[in-house]
């Protein structure tokens, strides 16, 4: 049986979930995507899911706030319709898309991926040997973590965000660290595309697999599952 309807937005509901008096401020209601399952979602007013009392995130259905990773703005897709979506989706206050999330947003140029976390080091001694100097750079890169499922246009896949840098200096030796957020998508290469440092681009270190797609395969045949039935 179709998991989708004409009010599926409104889980069944054409009036609670929707602004009628389209008093709704621009610009105020957030997309979100559930890391765990996919399930993409538009929350009026708020672009912090963890500002909502526990009866609005039950009203909501939206479960554990945590599983939950910012997408963009309201506009973010601009002034666009689904079937079944009466009027613009950006009429509506809160809508859940549910199984249809990936194909809502590929529909938009957004196609399912997975947010790493990953760390780079750079790692350079040196000193002085009689009368010569030296000096030797190695560097590494790991996935310190899963952030979860996400989604981004094509262009953005193989990217890297939210760049935290930091660097320890002490006798003969130095330490710099780059700690980001990657995307990748099933069509990435398995290793970082340009790493931050140029240790990084050359030697072995950069051949080190990225443990992607963990859960991604296993969410996403579920949501399929569902639409078949």
């Amino acid at each position: 049986m179709p998991q989708w309807n004409p009010y599926s937005y409104t889980f069944n509901n054409p009036i609670n979930f929707t602004d009628p008096t389209g008093m709704v401020p621009e610009g105020k209601e957030d997309w979100f995507v559930n890391k765990n399952t996919g399930n993409v979602v538009k929350v009026g007013g708020v672009s912090d899911l963890s500002t909502l009392s526990s009866q609005e995130v039950n009203k909501l259905q939206l479960g554990d706030v945590n599983d939950y990773n910012r997408l963009g703005k309201d506009n973010m897709f601009g002034d666009v319709g689904y079937p079944g979506v009466e009027g613009s989706l950006s009429d509506h206050k809160n809508i859940s898309m549910n199984s249809e999330s990936q194909n809502f947003m590929s529909q938009n140029g957004y196609y399912v991926g997975e947010s790493l976390m990953i760390q780079e080091k750079e790692i350079t001694s040196g000193g002085r040997v009689g009368n010569e100097n030296y000096s030797h750079t190695v560097g590494s890169i790991k996935q310190l973590e899963s952030l979860g499922i996400t989604y981004a246009p094509l262009d953005k896949f193989n990217e890297k965000s939210d760049i935290q840098m930091q660097k320890f200096k002490g006798d003969n030796i130095s330490v710099t660290t780059a700690t980001y957020n990657y995307t990748v998508g099933f069509h990435s290469p398995t290793t970082v595309v340009n790493p931050v440092f140029q240790s990084n681009k050359k030697g072995m270190s950069n051949s080190i697999p990225l443990n992607i797609f963990k859960g991604m395969v296993e969410a996403f045949s579920d949501l399929i599952g569902a639409k078949r039935k």
